[in-house]
């Protein structure tokens, strides 16, 4: 009985299965992709969003932002 072994991605470190190559019907591979910046990635979708408008001009081009103080969930309120 052979094994094979895979590694997973789990967070910043990485976990080593072995598994029994008899009980493997198939390997799917994930392709690998760079990290993303989340900041920059949101205020890039928030300013070019697929199939609508920006924000802004949905908003009559005024500021907004994002609050919490109504409760739990966030909203936007106008910036004074």
């Amino acid at each position: 009985m052979s094994l094979r072994e895979f590694t997973f991605g789990i967070g910043d470190t990485f976990q080593k299965v072995c598994l029994p190559e008899e009980h493997i019907s198939d390997v799917m591979e994930g392709k690998s992709v760079p990290a993303v910046d989340i900041k920059t990635a949101t205020i890039d979708c928030m300013r070019n969003p697929i199939g609508s408008e920006p924000l802004q001009k949905k908003s009559n081009a005024r500021r907004f932002g994002l609050s919490c103080r109504r409760g739990l969930y966030p909203h936007l309120e106008p910036i004074k």
